[in-house]
């Protein structure tokens, strides 16, 4: 197993309902994993990507679907990078 090393983390609201994504890199590239604060629903993390920003932007393609499917509204950052 690869060492993994934490790399950032990012909140973000949509319509009052929190998410949280976690960057972390190791030696295949960056992956994170996002979490929804009210439903606890913990998205699987990405694959390995070669830069954090690419990471990010997957993470909240996924919340985006399930904001979508779960939940209503707009998504806006409020911490983090």
């Amino acid at each position: 197993m690869s060492d993994v090393t934490f790399v950032i983390s990012r909140a973000l609201s949509r319509d009052g309902i929190d998410y949280s994504i976690s960057v972390y890199r190791r030696l295949g590239g960056f992956f994170a994993f996002w979490e929804c604060k009210q439903c606890a629903n913990q998205g699987s993390p990405t694959e390995p990507l070669l830069d954090r920003d690419t990471a990010i932007g997957k993470c909240e393609e996924k919340i985006e679907e399930h904001h979508g499917q779960y939940h209503n509204g707009q998504l806006s950052a409020i911490g983090g990078l």
